[in-house]
């Protein structure tokens, strides 16, 4: 079930990315059993996993700061210097 969803998905990205990006994607299923195993040994060690959560949580943060502040700005254009109010 897997492959064939990891298939759909690589049909659809091959139309809208290039080929350097293309070739990343369609080695993911020989990384996939690597990767896996890297993660379940290493990362969900305990104290790994509670650091890969701290981290996860302040990556969020902020990315929704930054986001937020993007929407202000765009909502609030600066006035150039010198231009009547």
């Amino acid at each position: 079930m897997q492959e064939v969803q990891l298939f759909f998905i690589l049909v659809v990205l091959s139309k809208e990315f290039s080929k350097f990006q293309v070739r990343f994607i369609d080695s993911l299923p020989e990384i996939y059993p690597v990767v896996e195993e890297w993660v379940e040994d290493v990362l969900m060690d305990e104290g790994n996993a509670t650091i890969l959560t701290l981290f996860a949580c302040l990556v969020t943060v902020l990315y929704l700061r930054e986001r937020q502040r993007r929407q202000v700005a765009a909502a609030n254009p600066q006035q150039p210097d010198g231009a009547p109010m």
